[in-house]
Formats: C-alpha cells, sequence, structure tokens
C-alpha cells in the first residue's frame, strides 16, 4: 500500500508542478510559448494518467472491505 501512496503522490506532484508551469506561460503568446504549453498540457495529461492508474492499482490492492 505505501507503493501505491508514493506513486500517486509522485503524479500529483508532477502534475500539479505542469499546472503551475502552464499557468506561467498563459500570458505568453509567442511561439514558443504556446509550443511550451502545448507540451506542459501533454505532460500533465500524462501525469493524470499515472494517477488514475495508481488509484485503480490501490484500490485493486485495497479490496479488502
Amino acid at each position: 500500500k505505501e507503493v501505491c501512496r508514493s506513486s500517486i503522490k509522485s503524479a500529483v506532484d508532477r502534475g500539479t508542478e505542469c499546472k503551475y508551469k502552464a499557468q506561467s506561460y498563459g500570458g505568453r503568446v509567442d511561439h514558443d510559448g504556446q509550443s511550451e504549453a502545448r507540451r506542459l498540457h501533454g505532460e500533465l495529461c500524462s501525469a493524470l494518467g499515472d494517477v488514475a492508474k495508481a488509484m485503480k492499482r490501490c484500490a485493486y490492492l485495497s479490496d479488502d472491505r
């Protein structure tokens, strides 16, 4: 269960960090800003996917209700 918690936490941390970076690029409309925002969005989606997978795995492992 500890492995689950740490994998969820690391995915959440990645998602949060990515979100802040994306917000800081939000005001920029130059080409670099746009491509960076797209890249961060992709990272965010990937991190959220990791969270979902980790939560699914944890729910499966702790299915002792």
